[in-house]
């Protein structure tokens, strides 16, 4: 009941704005969400040889050089994987087919073969606890 009468509050407080904003409730999924994407990114990218997991654009993260093509070089695989969960942290809250869109703007295709396989849903943010205000 308390629950419901907070979401009806933080929608009444927001009609009109279209935002999204987090709202923590219950078990945070999350690290099994980012876990799952995490490892399906990896699959499909190739820059094992770069200790970059998500092949990621050079954007002077720590432990990066500038790469072929601007992609990221990492000194160590940790840094390449620490530097990808920043990403994603940073758009937690986005829905995964705009957060995947721009992640690889240039595959319009690449949400859908990236989740392939997976439990996650286009239309569902990385954070379950994130409220979608329309």
């Amino acid at each position: 009941m308390i629950f419901r009468l907070l979401v009806a509050a933080v929608v009444l407080l927001t009609a009109g704005v279209r935002a999204e904003c987090p709202v923590h409730i219950g078990t945070d999924e999350t690290p099994y969400r980012f876990a799952e994407l995490e490892k399906n990114i990896s699959k499909w990218e190739n820059c094992a040889s770069w200790n970059n997991p998500g092949c990621l654009q050079y954007a002077k993260q720590e432990g990066a050089e500038l790469g072929p093509k601007g992609y990221a070089v990492f000194t160590k695989l940790e840094l390449g994987k620490k530097a990808l969960h920043k990403w994603w942290e940073g758009h937690r809250c986005f829905r995964l087919e705009t957060a995947l869109r721009l992640y690889n703007p240039h595959n319009p295709n690449y949400a859908s073969v990236v989740l392939q396989g997976t439990t996650l849903d286009l239309d569902s943010a990385l954070d379950l606890s994130c409220v979608f205000v329309q």
